[in-house]
This record gives C-alpha cells, sequence and structure tokens, in this order.
C-alpha cells in the first residue's frame, strides 16, 4: 500500500493526470506482490483519498487486499481471511535546504568563482554525479552551509562542513507548481479568502484592473485601453518602444499584468515600484544603472507569449533593490521564476549589493542562475536552478522557521 500511494503521488507532483497517477500506483503495487489481475487481489488507487483527513486531490490513497488460506481458523470453519492494507501519501511542506542545483550531470554545476563566498545558513545540495560537481578552491571561492549533500563530489579544498558524497539526488520540489496562466493583482485586504487555485473571493479595487495580453501597446498614451493603467507620477523618463518599457527617470508605478517587448520591463534609472501581485513577462527583465526599484509581495513569471525570443533576468549592482515573493495563495513565497521550457543557454544574472534584499524563491529549472552580492537583509532566500553560479560574495538563509513564512518546497511523505 506504501509504495502505491507514494508512486500516485510522485506521478501527482510531476503534473501528470489522475489517470496516469492511478496507473503508476497500480503498477507499483503489483510489483510489491499485489497483482490486481490476480482473482484474491484488490488494488484500490483513490485521488482522493475516499476516507481521513486528507480528502483533496493532493493526496493518492492505495487500499490493497488479498484472500489468504487459513490455518487455525479453520477449527471454527472459517478456510480463508482477507488481509487489507491502507495508505495515503501526499505532498509535504519542508526546507531540508536553499541552495540546489538541479543538472544531473555537468562538472561545475555549483561554481564559487575566484574571490566569491557562499555563507548559506542552510542546506546546500547538487544533484551533479561529476567528481566536480561543485567547484570551489583555495584562492578560488568558498562555500559555507550548513550542510552540502552531493550526488558525485568535489576536488574543492575550501568548503565547510565536509561535504556528504554520493548523496541521492533530490527530487525538484517546486515541481509540483503549475505556471501562473494569467497576471494577478495581491488581495486588497487581509480576510479575502484565497482557494486551492489562487483565486480571489473578493473584489478589486477599480484602479488595480490587470492588463490583458490582447491589448496593444501604444506609443502615445500610457493607458492600456479599460483594462489598467501605468501609473506614472511623472512621465519624464518613461517610454513604450514596440511594446518594451523603458524606464530611465522619474517616478513609476507597475501594476501586475502581462508585458510583452523584448525585453518586457527595461529600467535605467528613475524610481521604480511594483504594486503586489503576479506579473507574467514575455521576454525577460533588465534592470541596470542605478534606480531604485521596490517589488514587495511579487512574482515575476518569465515565459514566452509571442514572437521574442526567450530572455532572462538581468539585475546589476547598481540597483537599490527590494524584492520580495508572493504573499499569499499556491504561489505564496515565489519571486523569480523562469519557464522551464526556456533553452539551456538563456542564462540570469542578479547582482546585488550591500543594501540589496531578495527574499523569496528563485526558480529556473532549465537555466542557470548567476547570484551575487546581495546582503544579509533578507530573513529567507531559496535558489533552485539547473546549474547556480556564485559570482560575487552571497548570503543565503533558509530562516522559514523564525519568519513564519511559507516554504513553497514540498516533497512526497507518507502521512497515513
Amino acid at each position: 500500500a506504501d509504495a502505491g500511494a507514494m508512486s500516485a503521488v510522485a506521478e501527482l507532483y510531476r503534473g501528470q493526470s489522475t489517470g496516469v497517477a492511478q496507473q503508476s500506483g497500480w503498477d507499483a503495487s503489483k510489483m510489491n506482490g499485489f497483482d490486481m489481475t490476480e482473482s484474491d487481489v484488490s488494488v484500490n488507487i483513490n485521488i482522493p483519498p475516499s476516507s481521513g483527513p486528507n480528502q483533496t486531490t493532493d493526496f493518492a490513497e492505495a487500499v490493497v487486499s488479498r484472500t489468504v488460506d487459513t490455518t487455525f481458523l479453520r477449527i471454527f470453519s472459517q478456510d480463508a481471511a482477507t488481509v487489507r492494507a491502507r495508505a495515503v501519501a501526499g505532498l509535504e511542506k519542508f526546507a531540508d535546504f536553499c541552495v540546489l542545483a538541479l543538472k544531473p550531470s555537468v562538472r561545475g554545476a555549483l561554481k564559487v568563482a575566484r574571490g566569491a563566498t557562499l555563507n548559506a545558513a542552510c542546506g546546500v545540495m547538487v544533484n551533479s554525479n561529476d567528481t566536480e560537481a561543485l567547484q570551489s578552491n583555495s584562492g578560488v571561492g568558498c562555500v559555507s552551509a550548513s550542510s552540502i549533500a552531493l550526488t558525485g563530489a568535489t576536488s574543492g579544498e575550501c568548503v565547510s562542513p565536509l561535504p556528504l558524497t554520493g548523496a541521492p539526488r533530490a527530487l525538484d520540489p517546486l515541481a509540483y507548481l503549475t505556471p501562473p496562466s494569467e497576471p494577478q493583482v495581491a488581495p486588497i485586504a487581509e480576510d479575502l479568502v484565497v482557494d486551492t487555485f489562487g483565486k480571489l473571493d473578493g473584489d478589486y479595487l477599480s484602479s488595480d484592473l490587470l492588463f490583458t495580453n490582447s491589448t496593444s501597446l501604444s506609443t502615445t498614451s500610457l493607458y492600456y485601453s479599460t483594462y489598467g493603467t501605468i501609473a506614472a507620477s511623472t512621465t519624464e523618463g518613461f517610454g513604450i518602444d514596440g511594446g518594451k518599457i523603458i524606464i530611465t527617470g522619474g517616478e513609476v508605478t507597475l501594476k501586475p499584468g502581462y508585458y510583452t517587448g523584448n525585453p518586457s520591463i527595461k529600467i535605467m534609472g528613475g524610481k521604480v515600484t511594483f504594486e503586489p501581485g503576479i506579473y507574467i513577462l514575455d521576454s525577460g527583465l533588465s534592470i541596470s544603472g542605478n534606480p531604485t526599484v521596490t517589488a514587495e509581495g511579487v512574482l515575476f513569471y518569465n515565459t514566452k507569449l509571442a514572437n521574442n525570443g526567450w530572455n532572462g533576468f538581468n539585475i546589476a549592482g547598481g540597483t537599490i533593490a527590494s524584492f520580495s515573493g508572493l504573499t499569499y495563495g499556491p504561489y505564496k513565497g515565489m519571486m523569480f521564476w523562469q519557464d522551464k521550457l526556456t533553452p539551456a543557454n538563456v542564462g540570469s544574472k542578479i547582482v546585488g549589493n550591500s543594501t540589496a534584499k531578495y527574499e523569496g524563491a528563485f526558480y529556473f529549472p532549465s537555466t542557470e542562475l548567476d547570484y551575487a552580492g546581495t546582503s544579509q537583509a533578507a530573513d529567507w532566500t531559496m535558489m533552485v536552478a539547473d546549474r547556480i553560479v556564485i559570482s560575487g560574495d552571497a548570503h543565503v538563509s533558509g530562516g522559514f522557521p523564525t519568519t513564519g513564512d511559507d516554504v513553497p518546497t514540498r516533497k512526497v511523505s507518507l502521512l497515513e
């Protein structure tokens, strides 16, 4: 029963249908001696479970039984009895590590550049089986963490504590998330209810209506028809070029919505505020120069909606930055998310400075994240990426238990 329930939930975790998950549960049960085609065997995989405290589609129940001959009960004229077992598995919150390089076979899946340091008040995991899965050497780069586990090994000397090598690969703890299909404005009152699908049970302010991906951008107006506006307290330094928003000065407030152009948003100066909610970018976010950028309670999902090329996130070190992840719904804690279909050669580089704050989860399942130079201001930060490069002094803190934030990461666990 345990194997059937775990196997079914593993498929749900990967985004497979209920039918695929049930078949996986039946197959796992068969491998463990319970073949439902046999007349004396019964195997039921129920999604959601038919009883108990976890009756939602995030959980799977396996109920197996077999009719067996009896021995001593025959004196009471009972020649056979049914032996039954039940198990329920689901996705459980966990925060075993906050730095995870997913690539299964590459040298330097986690690479600390010359003169750089990674200080992680949390666990570090590298899935690569290469003998230099973690590249960090004296005079080159150093890693300090609460724990370090590698599927492969490291030739590095400046690593503390001593890594556990030959560790089993970690599953992607964010793979269960379905990408957002539309932008969303954050709740306007704390008592608004967010259901399991992230829909809001309440009203938006009229000034917070969403932009739509069908609205064409105009170079002569700051308005996106009736679906919303870009609120600019000064229009100096603000422009729209071929759907690309360019900000070089002034004070600009951007609202959640679809943003097209290549890159979708380009900030080179000024003071820019992103209002809380979900932003869907068609082709990346670029911040350079010395702007002040505030994005609290925000999720940026970067994908490819139109005919623009794939692009990443690029934030330069001169930015006075304060970013934090979404504060509600199923994406709570998510901050920067790159579409998993992005080609591996499209990287992202996020460079902070002594005042920069990035509090939330970076998720780059198919591409490289180059991360550097952030302060210790964030209560918690998580990096899950195909490959990770630390190109400057970087501080990463798990901090989940002390902040009270719901961690976005999940793992498959037996619960009943």
